[in-house]
């Protein structure tokens, strides 16, 4: 079984904005997994405002995974270097760098879990699936856990009040209604 690998916060802050952590927890069903940098990243995301219950994803997601070995080490810096552009912070894409570190030295099945266009190119690059928001949105449709209206409803939020970037997003309510229909995972 493949474990959705949280390789950033986004997906955690889109569903705490609409108040969908438990469909996240159930759509994970014990499958889900990140680093200690993106527990911190959702620590101090904790803070700001409709985002408080990010200081409770630790209790579904568990014990992070940590960088552990000179490979893995090596692999971080190799992958934050890919991901790193000028003027990014001194903690930018490092998630997402151990996310793909980790997953590739220690050979684990997972899908990636960000909305991080070059979080995506870099685990494209090591054969590593990835999903988006929309993407598990899509999923708990296919799983019978949310209706598409309320999905396209939540797209919507998240697209037109909280100026949140989803990429693989469609368009219109007919798009998506294409796309749930297709989409695999």
């Amino acid at each position: 079984m493949s474990r959705l690998q949280f390789a950033d916060n986004t997906a955690l802050i889109n569903f705490c904005l609409v108040g969908r952590l438990d469909l996240l927890e159930r759509l994970m069903n014990g499958a889900g997994a990140w680093t200690a940098t993106v527990r911190i990243e959702c620590e101090e995301s904790s803070r700001y405002p409709g985002c408080s219950d990010l200081a409770n994803v630790h209790k579904f997601l568990g014990e992070p995974y940590t960088p552990q070995t000179e490979e893995e080490l090596r692999s971080v810096e190799e992958a934050w270097e890919f991901l790193r552009e000028p003027g990014d912070g001194p903690e930018k894409h490092l998630g997402e760098a151990e996310t793909v570190a980790i997953v590739t030295t220690r050979d684990l099945v997972a899908i990636l879990v960000t909305d991080d266009t070059g979080a995506m190119r870099l685990a494209g690059r090591h054969g590593i699936p990835a999903a988006t928001t929309v993407d598990l949105f899509i999923l708990a449709v296919k799983a019978r856990l949310l209706d598409e209206q309320t999905a396209w409803d939540y797209i919507c939020d998240l697209r037109d009040n909280h100026g949140r970037f989803l990429p693989r997003a469609p368009e219109s309510f007919a798009d998506h209604r294409i796309r749930c229909g297709s989409f695999t995972l």
